[in-house]
């Protein structure tokens, strides 16, 4: 007779949000699917949202950003206005898991980039967390 508890994976209650990874990687241990949780969950789901052009998923034409249109215009105080804007806009419309605090961007001019920090917490918890990303232009 089988016992259905081998099966059954453990519930953990620190765990609130969880994800699996982008590669799909496997646990090492278990076989099973690797996966992200809290704060890692909720941040991988924000950099795949900025990143993610809007109408690339065929599924939900208004999931991701405009960011990339943004980053091959003129480098001044206006566009980086309007990249910050867009990831505030993308990261309250998409993702509820997050409470949003702040954005910052800093042009790098040598690598045609933009370096953006998004700080934010998770609905009912008080850490503050940071999201670093690098906005490069790509053809």
């Amino acid at each position: 007779m089988a016992r259905a508890d081998i099966y059954t994976t453990t519930y953990n209650p620190d765990e609130r949000y969880s994800d699996f990874l982008m590669n799909f990687d496997k646990n090492p241990i278990t076989g099973n699917l690797a996966k992200v949780t809290n704060e890692e969950a909720v941040k991988q789901a924000i950099k795949n949202l900025v990143l993610t052009n809007q109408g690339e998923r065929i599924y939900n034409q208004t999931m991701g950003s405009k960011i990339r249109a943004s980053l091959f215009d003129p480098a001044d105080a206006s566009t980086a206005e309007v990249i910050r804007t867009t990831i505030e806009q993308t990261i309250r419309y998409h993702e509820p898991r997050a409470n949003l605090l702040g954005v910052e961007i800093f042009d790098d001019f040598d690598n045609n980039a933009y370096k953006v920090n998004i700080f934010f917490n998770l609905i009912n918890i008080p850490n503050i967390i940071q999201l670093d990303l690098i906005l490069k232009r790509a053809r």
